[in-house]
């Protein structure tokens, strides 16, 4: 499995370190203690043997043994000299290096226990740190002893995220403390299966995120429970939960109950332990919640995962208030067989009833009863958090010595009473364990290192030569081919070209598409009123009209009038124009080219205006002064007209994107030529599609921008050019409307005459029409008004176009001219002194094969590392010895 390399984040900088030298440094071995054969660690009367059987055994403690090795608890940590520090580091080191995930599980203890056996309290009894009592995920505690001075003590948080977490195979219900704002709030996870024995936690390639660092003991306690919240919130940033930051936003609220990744803490300070164990989460049979049952097989999977470990020590929590028989985590540690690896640790001594159960304790401290191969120690906390570690171990000291039955009945036993003997106990057993496992670790590297170079060897041979310049100077001709289509005035770069041809055929489009004035259509039949020449006289019958009704406006004057069907396919009831024309966007790969609609439907953005809607519109804002207009009316009779400019825009905007696309993308095929079939093709491809897809987006914010300007305001500086617009427009409205009235009047003559004159005849007889027969035309102010409206249109929309292509040219063209090379080079990741690797990878004839290669690379220099460090230890255990 490809696993990407382990990295540790030092504030918002990643770096990938050394952590040995970081840690150890070239301090020389103190021999404070003889790494023999056979290490020797206290057992039941002051004195234990601790002897293997085959390559990974635990330490197997002998009650009865001899002396080997004598030493009393007062001498506490001294007795562990630098030699053993140094094997502990190494391992951690190792872990965090990576090797664990490469290899085999590496020597570790493991805390388990029920939940309320006080698990919480032993933890920070040997940490000497505050933990959080509730906790849906696994602890990691590393503890390393600082004998140099400076910076006495110090907590580095991070996380360990080795686990993805997949919620979309739960049932869509509402849970209990799950948040509803989230998006997995809705769905109750999945609980364990024989496939997924974590439930919707998916195994992925481990990687460490740095959480936070203190020197202060008193903010472990917010940072560790702020760090399980964010470790609850797998769909969450881990930034939003470290306090102290900007992006700490103090929601305690947790997406999930349950994850397997890991809380890391490194602490280093004078007198620690060297030590360094894991701390699970508690084993329950039955949840306090029925919607939360699922939680109970997913901790206890993740309990075995660990226990079952054949270099795995175990520590298992057993209060002294409750039968051992009826322990979940202890049944978790026979069904896996782990006992022989086991350490007991009984808490709550204070509780113990000396009168029903002494019997029992003493036969399991003797190894009577429920036997394990550590034996048991027995240790004492106080539960108040104000207590500090110092005066805890004192009264812990003081309760054993001082209360029956642990001064009296038990008190052979008293090696194994309290803290500070335990945390001996452990850092001489898993150095045993850790000193027994380093043959089998080097092996194992060895055997890795040797496979992923045969492996190597089999692959294909990478492309080789100076691959980052090839590709610097593709990029360069690419580039040189962009900035001559942009710039123009060469024949062989058409972009300029095509593009005027599409800012043409945009301005043709808003000039089809100014506001129309619609009159009722002509009829043959009606009987109408003499006096009122459009007014229907009440009592005579009339007929339905015959046709449509018709434009007296048009695009230019000399466009021949056209019915509204003809004009837009569909009818309008009695000229309401209230339902504007729309046309559904088509996709990038539906526009080729941006066409004008002047050949088929000039008209078809249009906005319509009746003779009634002028009317209404004058009588919305109406004043008291005869023959005047309110300048209100024609503003918004001025803004509807210009409000259909949004389609035909965003027409031009994806057609000039679609054409761009077409330049850069033929451009780009011809300077990768030689390299069609390999990954930097498709992800140029992608990379230019990306960048001109977010500059259209700002640039579509630029031309909204300028359409608000229109619409927010109508203006005019030019007075001279706006006052020829409306003149024109007014002479143009009057001739059509002279027309159409001459029309009806001969319409209603014919009609009472009953007469069907030839057109020869009718063209003579409208010609001879006066003023005077028509007389007054009722709408002269609606005319008026409208000429207002159309000669502001015909002032603004060259302006609008104007505006538009400008800022194309100056901002869209330009972003792509100035800046897509470079975002092609950091987006492909060439830009970088050793970017071989990706270069390599990009021009791989197989990409799958470069990945592999790459991952294989990164495993075999994180192995080569982890081997010398090997040689190195090893040497240092030797010398111990020899010394």
């Amino acid at each position: 499995m490809a696993r990407k390399q382990v990295k540790r984040e030092r504030g918002t900088q990643e770096v990938t370190s050394d952590p040995i030298q970081e840690r150890m440094g070239d301090t020389e071995v103190d021999h404070d203690i003889t790494m023999n054969e056979d290490l020797a660690v206290t057992n039941g009367h002051g004195e234990i043997q601790v002897t293997r059987t085959g390559s990974t055994s635990a330490a197997l403690v002998d009650l009865g043994a001899s002396a080997t090795l004598s030493f009393g608890a007062s001498q506490g940590l001294e007795v562990l000299g630098r030699g053993v520090k140094k094997l502990v580091q190494a391992v951690q080191n190792l872990r965090h290096l990576g090797v664990e995930d490469l290899v085999l599980p590496l020597p570790k203890i493991v805390v388990v226990g029920d939940q309320s056996t006080g698990k919480s309290s032993l933890i920070e009894g040997i940490s000497e740190i505050k933990v959080p009592r509730k906790a849906g995920c696994p602890l990691e505690i590393n503890l390393i002893e600082n004998t140099e001075g400076s910076d006495p003590w110090v907590c580095v948080v991070s996380l360990y995220k080795k686990y993805m977490y997949d919620g979309t195979h739960g049932k869509p219900v509402t849970s209990r403390g799950i948040a509803k704002t989230t998006a997995i709030a809705t769905y109750k996870p999945e609980g364990a299966t024989k496939k997924r024995p974590l439930g919707p936690w998916v195994l992925q390639e481990g990687e460490n995120f740095f959480f936070a660092r203190t020197s202060n003991k008193e903010d472990v306690a917010n940072l560790l429970e702020w760090a399980q919240i964010a470790t609850l919130n797998p769909q969450s940033s881990h930034h939003d939960y470290i306090p102290g930051t900007t992006d700490f936003k103090a929601n305690q609220d947790c997406q999930v109950k349950f994850s397997p990744n890991v809380v890391r803490l490194e602490i280093s300070g004078p007198d620690l332990p060297n030590l360094s164990f894991y701390d699970l989460p508690g084993v329950i049979n039955v949840s306090d919640v029925p919607e939360e049952n699922y939680l109970v097989d997913l901790v206890k999977n993740l309990v075995k995962q660990y226990i079952r470990a054949d270099n795995c020590i175990n520590i298992l929590a057993l209060p002294m208030t409750d039968d051992p028989a009826n322990s979940s985590a202890s049944k978790l540690i026979r069904d896996e067989a782990a006992e022989v690896r086991t350490v007991g640790i009984l808490t709550k001594p204070d509780r113990v009833q000396e009168a029903e159960s002494l019997d029992q304790w003493i036969q399991i401290l003797a190894g009577q009863r429920f036997e394990l191969g550590h034996g048991y120690h027995v240790v004492k906390n106080n539960p108040d958090p104000n207590v500090n570690h110092a005066t805890a171990r004192a009264q812990e000291k003081e309760f054993f010595a001082r209360n029956t039955p642990w001064s009296t009945v038990l008190k052979e036993y008293n090696d194994r009473f309290g803290t500070l003997q335990l945390q001996t106990f452990l850092s001489q057993i898993l150095t045993a364990q850790i000193k027994d496992s380093l043959p089998h670790i080097s092996r194992q590297v060895q055997q890795k290192l040797t496979q992923i170079e045969t492996r190597l060897n089999e692959l294909p041979k990478s492309p080789v030569g100076n691959l980052q310049l090839k590709i610097w100077e593709k990029l360069a001709v690419f580039e040189s081919e962009i900035r001559n289509h942009v710039d123009g005035g060469d024949s062989r770069y058409s972009l300029q070209k095509q593009w005027h041809n599409l800012a043409r055929n945009f301005q043709q489009l808003l000039a089809d598409s100014r506001p129309m004035l619609i009159q009722p259509a002509l009829t043959v039949t009606s009987r109408l009123s003499v006096d009122s020449p459009e007014t229907p006289t009440p009592g005579r019958r009339h007929s339905r009209p015959t046709a449509e009704p018709i434009e007296i406006d048009s695009a230019s004057e000399n466009d021949v009038p056209r019915s509204n069907a003809d004009r837009s396919g569909k009818k309008r009831n009695n000229g309401d124009s209230s339902g504007e024309s729309t046309m559904k966007r088509l996709r990038l790969s539906e526009i080729p080219q941006f066409k004008s609609s002047a050949s088929t439907d000039k008209s078809s953005y249009s906005k319509s205006f009746s003779l009634t809607d002028v009317r209404n519109a004058l009588q919305d804002h109406y004043i008291a002064l005869p023959g005047e207009i309110d300048p209100r009316a024609t503003q918004s009779m001025i803004k509807l007209s210009i409000k259909v400019w949004e389609i035909p825009t965003e027409k031009f905007l994806d057609s000039t994107l679609a054409l761009c696309q077409e330049t850069i993308f033929g451009e780009l095929h011809r300077a990768f030529a030689e390299w069609n079939n390999t990954l930097i093709r498709s992800e140029a491809e992608r990379i230019c599609s990306s960048f001109l897809q977010q500059a259209m987006v700002e640039q579509r914010r630029i031309v909204t921008r300028i359409l608000d300007w229109e619409m927010y305001q109508p203006m005019a500086v030019i007075a001279e050019a706006i006052t020829a617009a409306t003149q024109k427009a007014l002479i143009m409205l009057q001739t059509r409307r002279r027309e159409y009235r001459a029309l009806k009047y001969l319409e209603r003559q014919d009609s009472n005459g009953n007469q069907t004159p030839s057109r020869q005849n009718k063209a003579d007889r409208l010609a001879k029409i006066t003023d005077a027969q028509l007389g007054a035309d009722p709408y002269s102010q609606e005319i008026l008004a409208i000429s207002k409206v159309k000669g502001y249109y015909d002032y603004a929309f060259p302006r609008f176009v104007e505006h538009v292509c400008q800022s194309v040219a100056c901002e869209f063209f330009l972003k792509f001219r100035n800046d897509l090379k470079r975002s092609l080079e950091q987006e492909l990741g060439v830009t970088e002194a050793d970017s071989h690797e990706r270069c390599a990878l990009l021009l791989a004839v197989n990409p799958e094969d470069e990945r592999e290669r790459c991952q294989l690379t990164k495993e075999q220099e994180k192995l080569q590392k982890a081997s010398s460090w090997l040689k190195d230890l090893g040497e240092t255990v030797e010398y111990d010895m020899e010394a």
